[in-house]
């Protein structure tokens, strides 16, 4: 025969405790601190973050398409509506802009054709989000 005295609490009289206090805690925090209740909103929602892709386009056998007498990029769409995207391509200092219509879920390939002597440096920009592509291209065309 065993002493009741003497006994272990049983693992649930141990964890439920804890786990009041830990909900408890989380439901003070929620409460108290804006930026904490507004990260929960977001985790429990599920709502994706709209976002806009850029990146330098590819040619058919994969490599990309930087260094050439063209700059050629991609913009694609994870925004929630069509949407008139300005760029801003800049050739060693001189600065080109332009708007691509865009879908979402869709990506649009821009083409700028480009003048150039020796090495130079090439920027694209989305100024609406401050997305940015840079490179140092060496000169001469390929």
């Amino acid at each position: 025969m065993t002493s009741i005295e003497g006994a272990r609490p049983r693992w649930y009289q141990r964890v439920l405790p804890v786990t009041a206090l830990a909900v408890a805690v989380l439901a003070l925090a929620t409460l108290a601190v804006p930026g904490f209740r507004d990260q929960v909103r977001l985790s429990a929602s599920h709502q994706r973050e709209p976002y806009v892709e850029l990146y330098f386009a590819r040619a058919a056998d994969g490599t990309q398409l930087v260094c050439t007498s063209r700059v050629r990029f991609t913009i694609a769409s994870h925004l929630d509506r069509t949407s008139d995207l300005a760029y801003e391509v800049t050739v060693d200092g001189t600065t080109r802009t332009g708007t691509a219509s865009i879908a979402p879920g869709e990506s649009v390939d821009v083409d700028e054709a480009v003048a150039h002597r020796g090495a130079y440096d090439v920027a694209v920009l989305l100024p609406a989000s401050g997305d940015r592509l840079r490179a140092h291209c060496p000169g001469g065309r390929r």
